[in-house]
């Protein structure tokens, strides 16, 4: 986070080195190719103060995510330790090592289904109603 000794107003000017820009403390922004971008953050002051910080950013294809523990089909019942577990891999078949995944556990009733818990990260989650 940017800050001015004298409490002026900050502009922030972002280069994302892909000929696209933005301005704003905060923004978002979306590569559309592979590769290593160097991201650069301009913050200007009202009275001529400028500061530059630059990080690289690097792109990949999406990795291939495999579901290993429940198997698929599996059921359980409320009050049972569900053990979670994935695996991914680079296009290139390489592991992908400390990734955090998001888990989404929906009930199914009848022909449909509801949601039962919130998104969740971790390898275990206990199934309470």
């Amino acid at each position: 986070r940017s800050s001015d000794l004298d409490d002026d107003a900050l502009t922030y000017e972002w280069d994302f080195d892909d000929g696209s820009a933005n301005d704003g403390e905060t923004v978002s922004h979306s590569f559309s190719k592979p590769g290593v971008y160097h991201v650069e953050l301009t913050v200007r002051d009202g009275e001529g103060g400028v500061d530059r910080d630059t990080v690289a950013v690097s792109v990949g294809e999406k990795p291939t995510i495999t579901i290993t523990s429940p198997p698929e089909g599996s059921t359980f019942r409320v009050g049972e330790v569900l053990l979670l577990q994935a695996s991914g891999r680079n296009v290139d078949g390489s592991s992908l090592r400390n990734l955090a995944f998001s888990w989404e556990v929906l009930k199914h009733h009848n022909d449909h289904f509801h949601p039962f818990l919130d998104h969740t990260v971790g390898n275990g989650i206990n199934l309470y109603e």
